[in-house]
């Protein structure tokens, strides 16, 4: 149902025995600012799309060009990191799955019950 078309909306790298995470969490098209999240470093941190996406693929870096052997001859090393997941969301549905989170309904009993404990304390 919809279109075909998904986006790009989450990326955890894996780079030894570390991981992170980069997010889209408001998707504007294919546009939108990336995040970094990360376990060892406390604050979330914005970056671009060119950087985020960059940084998530394997292959090979480039070190230097060594010029005594004409502009080809570039010397690399693989990557660290690698991204090892891909989060992609249906553009018919972002929608629905990127609304603002509501609390959920409790039920009558359920709410008595939790203020009767808490007045019992």
């Amino acid at each position: 149902e919809g279109s075909g078309v998904y986006n790009l909306y989450g990326v955890m790298v894996e780079s030894d025995d570390h991981y992170w995470a980069y997010m889209r969490p408001e998707m504007e098209g294919d546009q939108g600012q990336w995040y970094r999240f990360d376990d060892r470093e406390s604050a979330t941190c914005a970056m671009s799309n060119a950087t985020a996406i960059d940084a998530s693929f394997g292959g090979e870096e480039w070190l230097c060009v060594n010029y005594l052997y004409g502009p080809s001859a570039v010397l690399t090393r693989p990557k660290e990191s690698r991204a090892c997941l891909l989060v992609y969301l249906k553009e018919s549905a972002m929608e629905i799955l990127l609304h603002e989170p509501r609390l959920p309904k409790l039920s009558k009993e359920f709410q008595s019950s939790t203020l009767s404990r808490e007045v019992q304390q």
